[in-house]
């Protein structure tokens, strides 16, 4: 609940996805800049919380991340996630199986707080982390894919 209670007033950006940077005592840094780790862990926890706390504005404040993540993260025509994005555009395209694994889990937070019905996503993304990044020969992810 802490951690919640710290981004709650402060984490949202109107404009889109989730304000990221904050000094100790909450004072907004650097606004425009998104990762997409970052974009995906505020939405597990909000997710998570919500679900937790049975607090529907909470899974509303955890779509709205969500909805970020597939509308200014994903670039369709690279069939990829940008690492970074500023100003809701992206920034770095170099494409991690880390940040992979954290939209998988932003996509499991979300079927699993309710606020999807199906497992549509959390297969989609599961399956390009498969595709990109398996190894198959070497029984291992593939870290980095360059841009």
């Amino acid at each position: 609940s802490d951690i919640i209670a710290f981004y709650k007033p402060r984490a949202l950006d109107a404009s889109g996805g989730f304000f990221q940077s904050f000094k100790i005592d909450g004072t907004k840094f650097n606004p425009e800049f998104r990762q997409i780790v970052s974009s995906a862990r505020m939405v597990i926890n909000f997710m998570l919380a919500g679900k937790l706390l049975g607090d529907a504005e909470l899974l509303k404040i955890g779509k709205h991340g969500l909805e970020y993540i597939e509308k200014v993260h994903y670039v369709p025509a690279k069939q990829s996630y940008a690492f970074t994005v500023r100003q809701h555009k992206p920034e770095d395209m170099v494409e991690q199986a880390y940040g992979y694994a954290f939209i998988l889990a932003a996509h499991a937070a979300a079927r699993t707080a309710g606020v999807v019905k199906d497992n549509t996503d959390v297969a989609r993304v599961f399956d390009m982390l498969e595709r990109k990044f398996w190894l198959p020969d070497k029984g291992a992810y593939l870290d980095t894919i360059s841009a």
